[in-house]
């Protein structure tokens, strides 16, 4: 909700779904089908989870040594820590 209110345009743009999808009517009750077809709400909440995922770090055990692109290794039985909410904001793979 934090998120819409700073993105007028994105809110006007998903009123006009809800709208178009399920009327305009508030007194009609909202279907299932109704959620499953709106696309634009389906984008906005994964973006959402994407910039504030619920967990932000993962934590991992390596069970064999690794070779990862760029040439980095991993031992087995390492840890790893997986900065989920730093991942999601870089601009290389964003």
């Amino acid at each position: 909700m934090y998120l819409l209110s700073q993105h007028p345009r994105v809110q006007q743009k998903l009123l006009e779904e809800i709208v178009r999808i399920c009327g305009k009517d508030p007194t009609v009750p909202i279907t299932a089908g109704d959620i499953a077809n709106l696309k634009y709400l389906g984008q906005l909440l994964k973006e959402t989870l994407r910039l504030y995922p619920p967990v932000v770090i993962i934590n991992k055990s390596c069970i064999a040594d690794t070779d990862l692109p760029g040439g980095y290794k991993i031992k087995a039985n390492k840890e790893l820590s997986i900065f989920v909410y730093g991942l999601h904001r870089n601009p290389r793979i964003w």
